[in-house]
């Protein structure tokens, strides 16, 4: 099966590793200039320069224009392979390719031998397996069955088993081992096709077809423990999403975990027990909880004991707050992975609050923190710190302040990986600016390694959809420097072309956020860029809106993307609803627009989040906040929690979604507004956290 040239660039790219010296890197030219002449639709210049480099590159980039001249010149295919095995006998990429040539070219007999020759070497590759499989079905060799079947049991499902799949059932030889085999063939085709919906995430279909393999109670229990762990694993979500009747499957998948003949099959199927009772309502939670608990004594391994704690205390919080913090005070010090947890704490949190358990918080906290993530340590310091600080629960300690003083030191040691607390204790520890921002006297540096400069190539050639994909997983060795130089070219770039700009700026901004350089200004203003600068300004005069409000908005909502579409149905730069946009064009009397129009979308959006804030008071953290669910929910919150001040109120919204939207939006207006409109961090709180008497106009000067 003949590969996108985009997936072969980066399948191929994995394997690169320049070793050439300073003079010998002009010669690389060949390949990346090939790669230009395809995507201008001239082939046979861009042959011509692959043989060239071939023979003219150093090694390694001399083995990628082997590899890719073999997928536009099929005559000369296995010749080219050939002589790259010469050079390359170990490369995973360069064998399953002749592979691949060998099986398209119809060479079985010499695909079985190569394989043979390579099964040391690559005896745990699926693209080796599924073309040694399918040249053994071709042959009809009798290794073929056992092969097979290991490979369908023991290892996880990938693309390369569907793709097997797909040509198998093409072939003769599929009817004819289904024949000859009719009897074992059929509970074990059953198996697969279950795996492969499961793949497909076609989990009712996966599901039926397991349920079909056995007539009775007792045959699904023993097929259940005669499954492998992996099959066991796709087999678990087939239930888990796509069964109707959760709990009754739930009590069978534990009478399987009872017989089973290993722990580690023991511990799959009384954890999927476990989630199949969790989504069957609140009279089967404290069921649940035995099957999560028993999922967790019998775990052989860290993340799979996590995995089975967290569900243990997030059915916990499910069933009530103090059945969760029970939970949480014995349990908490088992844990390996503490950011694991930090959801589940988020969650805690807010319920808490919700409740006005503002001394549970604080005592929880202190029992429990020195189990908790860097991230959670802090979230909690803080809020601990401002509920006592508002005299809504006791300080534990005599010397009050001094106490308060000490959570939001701690809180700002840890609080590194996040922004929004960063802020806050900027304004509360009275710190300024530079204290918020890393110093710049380090030169930031390129680590000059292959993953570079080969980034830097396919940039240098305008090969912009290879150099996402070819980022896109090899982002951890690019320096911070190469980073922050690509995506400012890059934007720069996809001024006319924008389809990769919204996630060349997302993949740019998980890599730099988890830079120990990342509070430097110039890497925070690299992942907080002005895009469409002027519809922005003009948008925001016609609006009366602070540009920063609107940057934060489009950055929030859709990373800059102009044609992009929720799940949920909303649409473009500002993320409209349809029902949204119906009402604004109404009041802006438009009766024509297409809200994939970057102009049209920013100037509903604009007018809709300034008409929040009008309606609202001039209240900008809840007009944003109803920007996102609905200013009939805000105003029953705002209601219900008026005694608390905004930075508490933003912990206390019991919508996940709002809650994180609120903060995201809050850190990115502080950020631009200081960034490109020198307004200090208290200023900006105190515009959104509406800290004045009163805000005529806070618009730009």
């Amino acid at each position: 099966m003949i590969k996108s040239k985009t997936l072969i660039l980066l399948v191929l790219a994995i394997f690169l590793f320049f070793s050439c010296s300073p003079g010998e890197e002009k010669s690389d030219v060949y390949y990346f200039s090939a790669l230009q002449k395809i995507d201008e639709g001239q082939v046979e210049e861009a042959v011509s320069l692959l043989e060239k480099g071939i023979k003219n590159s150093s090694p390694d980039v001399s083995k990628l224009c082997s590899l890719y001249l073999s997928e536009i010149n099929k005559k000369k295919a296995v010749e080219i392979l050939e002589n790259a095995l010469k050079q390359f006998p170990d490369d995973n990429a360069v064998n399953c390719r002749y592979m691949a040539v060998l099986y398209e070219t119809g060479k079985y007999d010499s695909l079985i031998s190569f394989s043979e020759q390579k099964k040391e070497l690559l005896a745990k590759d699926n693209e080796y397996l599924k073309y040694r499989l399918l040249a053994f079905a071709k042959t009809g060799d009798n290794r073929f069955s056992k092969e097979f079947t290991e490979w369908f049991t023991d290892a996880k499902f990938t693309s390369y088993h569907k793709e097997f799949l797909e040509d198998w059932y093409k072939d003769s030889s599929y009817n004819e081992y289904k024949l000859y085999n009719a009897q074992s063939f059929k509970t074990f085709e059953k198996i697969i096709n279950t795996r492969q919906n499961v793949n497909s995430s076609n989990y009712s279909k996966a599901y039926k077809e397991f349920c079909s393999a056995a007539e009775t109670e007792e045959e699904i229990v023993t097929l259940l423990t005669e499954c492998s762990v992996p099959v066991l694993s796709d087999v678990g979500k087939a239930y888990l999403y796509g069964s109707t009747n959760k709990a009754e499957e739930a009590r069978i998948f534990s009478k399987a975990g009872m017989q089973a003949d290993t722990n580690e099959k023991k511990q799959m199927l009384f954890f999927y027990a476990g989630r199949m009772l969790g989504r069957s309502g609140a009279a089967y939670r404290n069921t649940a909880l035995e099957n999560f608990r028993t999922a967790y004594s019998l775990a052989e391994d860290d993340s799979s004991r996590d995995n089975a704690l967290w569900y243990y205390l997030e059915t916990s919080r499910q069933i009530s707050i103090e059945k969760a913090v029970t939970a949480l005070d014995e349990l908490a010090s088992s844990w390996t992975d503490a950011s694991y947890f930090d959801d589940f704490l988020d969650d805690l949190l807010a319920d808490i609050l919700y409740s006005k358990g503002y001394s549970l918080l604080s005592a929880i906290f202190e029992r429990n923190k020195v189990y908790f993530s860097n991230a959670a340590h802090a979230k909690y310091a803080y809020v601990v710190a401002r509920i006592i600080e508002e005299e809504l629960c006791e300080s534990p300690s005599g010397a009050k302040q001094s106490y308060i003083n000490s959570l939001l030191q701690e809180s700002w040691e840890l609080s590194e990986a996040n922004l929004y607390y960063r802020i806050l204790l900027t304004d509360k520890l009275g710190k300024t600016e530079e204290d918020f921002y890393s110093a710049e006297n380090e030169t930031l540096v390129s680590n000059e390694n292959p993953e570079e400069i080969i980034a830097r190539s396919f940039l240098e050639y305008a090969l912009y959809p290879q150099f996402y994909a070819y980022y896109k997983i090899n982002s951890k060795e690019i320096s911070e420097k190469v980073s922050v130089e690509l995506i400012e070219q890059l934007k720069l770039a996809e001024k006319d072309n924008k389809d990769k700009y919204a996630d060349i700026l997302r993949l740019g901004s998980n890599k730099l956020s988890d830079s120990e350089l990342f509070y430097r200004k110039d890497i925070i203003k690299t992942v907080y860029p002005r895009f469409f600068e002027e519809k922005v300004t003009e948008k925001a005069e016609e609006n009366k809106l602070p540009e920063y409000y609107l940057y934060s908005l489009i950055r929030t909502e859709s990373y800059f993307d102009d044609d992009v579409y929720s799940s949920a149905g909303a649409i473009g730069l500002c993320q409209l609803m349809e029902q949204t946009a119906a009402d604004v064009a109404k009041k802006l009397k438009v009766t024509d627009y297409d809200l994939l129009d970057a102009d049209t979308n920013m100037t509903f959006g604009a007018y809709y989040l300034s008409e929040l804030i009008r309606r609202l008071d001039n209240n900008s953290l809840n007009a944003f906040l109803s920007y996102n669910c609905g200013i009939t929910r805000v105003r029953k919150w705002k209601e219900e929690f008026n005694m608390l001040p905004d930075d508490l109120f933003m912990e206390v919204i019991p919508i996940e979604e709002t809650r994180e939207y609120g903060k995201k939006i809050l850190t990115a207006a502080c950020l631009y507004g200081n960034l490109y409109y020198d307004k200090p961090f208290n200023v900006l709180l105190d515009e959104f956290f509406y800290r004045f008497n009163q805000i005529e106009n806070i618009s730009q000067e």
